[in-house]
């Protein structure tokens, strides 16, 4: 995240078991999203007028899921699925 984002852009909030939540300040957060989006997010979920929906990592283990909040707040975390 620090490696995009300069640090007075980007803090660390708080870590969880199998997460860490950043605070980012961005105009856009999808845009910024975009390039990575299709290699490292399920965007299933997303509606299909979404900029980022697609179904190509649908269900994928390993990829991210993310749901917003509303336009101030995105929550990301990872499929984690016994095998």
């Amino acid at each position: 995240m620090v490696s995009k984002y300069s640090p007075d852009r980007c803090r660390l909030l708080f870590t969880d078991t199998d997460s860490l939540t950043y605070e980012v300040r961005t105009d856009d957060i999808y845009e910024d999203m975009k390039p990575v989006a299709e290699e490292m997010f399920d965007c299933s979920d997303y509606p299909t007028s979404h900029p980022l929906y697609s179904e190509t990592n649908k269900k994928r283990v390993g990829c991210s899921l993310y749901s917003a909040i509303d336009n101030r707040f995105i929550h990301i975390h990872f499929r984690c699925t016994d095998v």
